[in-house]
């Protein structure tokens, strides 16, 4: 689902496809036409590889799928949408496994579209960078991702967690 999403964005970043469509959505975010298409490309690509889980994602209004799964894929189809309307590279497509019944994140997954670059995480399990190559539509190897011991000095974080998706209680 990310290379195909990602593939998608990468097209319009080169002005392959019209940006000229946006509506600002009641959480005062961004929306495009691109944003919508990128989901509607990945949706079927995620029933077909995890069918039986819950998926929930950021431009639709309900959940699809085997709703009473504790398993729940988010996926945000463009994240980085207001970057990307100025002519921001930097988009990102993310998916997410979240398990409700043991309230722990599974695997997060997100793709950099302009550059093909997909970080991978699971629990337990670390993290890994690889680089997808649009060329020849396939996934090259995998390089484990390290944290390092050097504190932060004189750097900037930057957050971007205001417009998250609703938590159910």
């Amino acid at each position: 689902a990310l290379p195909v999403s990602s593939q998608y964005i990468r097209d319009a970043i080169l002005g392959r496809e019209d940006l000229g469509e946006y509506l600002m959505k009641a959480d005062n975010t961004v929306v495009t036409v691109v944003d919508r298409r990128s989901q509607e490309l990945a949706l079927p690509i995620i029933r077909k590889h995890l069918p039986d889980v819950c998926v929930n994602q950021e431009e639709s209004d309900h959940e699809v799928g085997k709703l009473d799964s504790s398993i729940v894929i988010y996926h945000d189809p463009l994240d980085g949408t207001k970057g990307f309307l100025i002519g921001g590279p930097t988009p990102t497509v993310i998916l997410g496994a979240y398990d409700r019944a043991a309230r722990e994140w599974l695997a997060a997954a997100t793709m950099e579209p302009a550059t093909g670059r997909l970080w991978i995480s699971y629990k337990d399990s670390g993290g890994s960078l690889a680089v997808y190559d649009y060329g020849e539509d396939e996934l090259g190897l995998s390089s484990p991702l390290h944290v390092n011991a050097h504190p932060l000095q004189d750097g900037v974080v930057l957050v971007d967690v205001g417009n998250g998706f609703q938590r159910k209680t």
